[in-house]
């Protein structure tokens, strides 16, 4: 299974995530998440600050990058549903 981040105080989602087989990565491990899941209203994004350094010259060690998801209004079935899409909605 994938190797999914989630932010802090979404523990709930973090453990039925867990329970459904994800492999839930440290968000301070955030290099090896293939996913990460947050809580964000559009404007504030504060926990994405320290997942994105996008000019520190670090090596990426997931060179496939990280799928982004903001768990806000979403249910846990839209949140696997997007896991395993790799996306949200068709582009066209």
């Amino acid at each position: 299974m994938k190797n999914v981040s989630v932010q802090n105080g979404l523990n709930e989602l973090a453990q039925e995530l867990s329970r459904r087989g994800y492999n839930i990565v440290d968000s301070e491990d955030s290099n090896s998440a293939e996913v990460y899941i947050y809580m964000a209203d559009g404007y504030n994004v504060s926990s994405l600050t320290n997942m994105m350094d996008m000019d520190n010259g670090e090596p990426i060690e997931n060179p496939k990058g990280t799928l982004l998801i903001n768990a806000t209004g979403k249910n846990i079935e839209q949140i696997e549903e997007i896991i395993n899409k790799g996306y949200y909605t068709p582009l066209f």
